[in-house]
């Protein structure tokens, strides 16, 4: 039954948010318009934004499945640049509220995963400690990130498929360099 309340309420919220931004939604409007009452809302979330992120990360379940799928990395890249569209007003309101960090959170959350599986594979065979493995991986996360928020920012225009491209081969080309110089080996050219 909670699960069903929690659909109810995020249903109400996108609907919401086809015509204001997250920030002038209230939970008066919310639990109005999905039918819940407001001690239920608060049952089950603190506030709005806690909503949100529950939203976030169900859309993001069918991804998280694929995990231990050993899904390829870039995939899982393009399938959430492909995801973020279609919930256009979600994201939109979300990045335009004062609390814009709930999304950075979620895409965070979202690649880290990936990109942790993508710099451990390539880390074997260097003698990189898992805290330096784990600073790479936040620096490549931070970049996706900040590309896919620039793309939202201009309000999803143009595609941010060539960006990712971009950012794949970036990823590609140069985690080995950074290997190298993480374990103090130098330039890869180098290497034997």
């Amino acid at each position: 039954m909670a699960n069903a309340t929690k659909h109810l309420l995020a249903q109400a919220l996108e609907d919401l948010l086809e015509t204001k931004p997250l920030n002038k939604v209230t939970v008066k409007e919310l639990v109005e318009k999905s039918g819940v009452n407001r001690q239920t809302f608060y049952y089950n979330f603190p506030d709005i934004y806690a909503l949100v992120e529950w939203i976030f990360e169900e859309r993001a379940r069918p991804l998280l499945q694929t995990v231990d799928l050993g899904r390829d990395w870039r995939q899982v890249l393009q399938d959430i640049v492909q995801q973020l569209p279609a919930h256009k007003a979600l994201v939109m309101n979300t990045v335009r509220s004062l609390n814009r960090v709930h999304l950075e959170r979620y895409l965070r959350r979202q690649l880290q995963p990936y990109i942790a599986r993508v710099v451990a594979e390539k880390a074997q065979g260097h003698a990189v400690s898992p805290q330096e493995q784990a600073f790479i991986c936040d620096c490549y996360t931070a970049a996706f990130v900040g590309l896919a928020l620039e793309w939202i920012d201009t309000g999803m225009s143009g595609s941010l498929s060539a960006k990712l491209d971009l950012f794949i081969k970036l990823v590609d080309g140069s985690l080995e360099s950074v290997l190298c110089r993480f374990e103090g080996g130098g330039d890869p050219a180098n290497k034997p």
